[in-house]
């Protein structure tokens, strides 16, 4: 079975918008804990074609954007070292140090506060990420492990790297998944994915890998769910872990569609979004540059003007709902730059036969989670493709480096071993 396709721009922006919309249709269940909400939201031709439209128009702006982004040429110093042994470990070794040290503060950090052990083994998973307290500087390293493991496990599998290096970075991604989000291990396998398709033998596999790779990640996103909220589920009725689990992705999922098909239907009906935002620019600009506290915090609580029904414990609800209520209206349209420019970062990252093929997966990544939530200016994101450059700077230095005294040791060892000279004709070769 070929998988390159899960790999298509199409696939990773309009993929997870049907699959939300399909598991919100599921009648049944419907309740602010168990669902994320209590009325479904009335999805008419016009709401319907809003969205569409939205979407469409981000794909073709991202598209239009790798096309400029492939017309570039490779760095020269790169791409003659990028598949070298002494490149890939330098990368890897970069990206595993800076996980290393997000990982290791976010564990003092929270164990400052709380007991990690008690709070996995009796289902409060959610205190850790609390004793966090949403802070960024080192604590932001930690999210490197997204990216650090899928590296370690290709170079394992090609056998550059050792597995216990792989395993080492695995580990690391665990404990920093369970600190924040499940979602770093979707990013992960995102990357995963698009090193395997590019540069570890395409991604032909078996329908026996596949199935038991997805029975694999249910079982580890149900241990991770229950971890983190099983108090929350059996406080409500639920006791089942596979349950649980059914359960969290029927919200996670569903809520998306629910707040979207709301959020443009209210566009259509109401006056909720009109002056009640900020300026529409600032969809384009990087959160970390932003002036003031600009957020939707409070709007999600209010439930986007009390025009959409969802629980407020949800707050990844719809990139598109999240742009309007920012930015307004014309926000959406500005929000089209940060594909652009990511477009070109992407086309431009699969040009190379690489590592550098990583800030294609962060991009990736991205894309796929474009139907809840708005990534391409977030601080995390700009950050992991930043970790990949500089690791892509630091190893093709190495690399070149060690080219270098490769090529003077040769040299050397040429010169002592008396290698080629113009010395002419020997005596007895003469004629008077």
């Amino acid at each position: 079975m070929n998988l390159g396709w899960m790999t298509k721009p199409a696939v990773l922006i309009l993929g997870p918008v049907l699959v939300s919309l399909v598991v919100w249709s599921i009648p049944g269940g419907e309740s602010y804990a168990l669902r994320g909400f209590t009325v479904r939201s009335d999805l008419t031709f016009s709401s319907f074609a809003v969205l569409l439209t939205w979407y469409v128009a981000c794909l073709a702006v991202f598209v239009a954007g790798s096309k400029v982004g492939a017309s570039i040429e490779p760095s020269r110093g790169v791409s003659e070292v990028e598949n070298t042994p002494v490149f890939e470990r330098r990368f890897l070794a970069v990206l595993t140090v800076l996980s290393t040290l997000g990982v290791g503060y976010a564990v003092v950090t929270a164990a400052s506060q709380v007991s990690i052990v008690d709070a996995l083994t009796t289902g409060g998973g959610n205190a850790l990420n609390e004793a966090l307290g949403g802070e960024l500087g080192p604590l932001t390293l930690r999210y490197t492990a997204a990216i650090a493991a899928p590296v370690a496990i290709v170079l394992a599998r090609r056998g550059v790297a050792s597995w216990a290096t792989a395993a080492y970075n695995v580990v690391l991604l665990l404990l920093s998944s369970s600190f924040s989000s499940r979602l770093s291990l979707i990013l992960a396998a995102v990357v995963l994915v698009v090193l395997t398709a590019r540069i570890d033998g395409g991604l032909r596999v078996s329908r026996k890998v596949v199935v038991g790779g997805l029975v694999v990640g249910y079982i580890a996103l149900s241990l991770l769910n229950f971890s983190r909220n099983s108090q929350f589920y059996e406080a409500n009725g639920v006791t089942s872990i596979t349950a649980m689990n059914n359960y969290q992705f029927a919200a996670y999922l569903g809520a998306p569609a629910q707040v979207s098909i709301g959020v443009s239907d209210a566009l259509l009906t109401s006056d909720y979004f009109v002056g009640s935002t900020s300026p529409a620019y600032l969809a384009a600009v990087p959160t970390f540059l932003q002036p003031g506290d600009v957020n939707v915090v409070g709007e999600r609580m209010a439930g986007y003007g009390g025009d959409v029904d969802v629980a407020r414990s949800l707050t990844t609800n719809s990139a598109f709902a999240d742009v309007v209520t920012n930015y307004g209206l014309l926000g959406t349209l500005f929000a089209l730059i940060p594909l652009l420019v990511v477009g070109v970062v992407w086309g431009h990252a699969m040009r190379y036969n690489g590592l550098v093929v990583v800030a294609a997966g962060v991009v990736s990544y991205g894309l796929a989670e474009l139907w809840r939530i708005y990534l391409f200016p977030q601080g995390i994101f700009v950050y992991l493709l930043l970790a990949t450059l500089i690791a892509a700077v630091l190893a093709s230095s190495a690399a070149r480096t060690a080219a270098s005294h490769e090529s003077r040791r040769v040299s050397i060892r040429t010169d002592r071993a008396g290698g080629p000279r113009d010395v002419g004709p020997s005596p007895a070769s003469r004629t008077d």
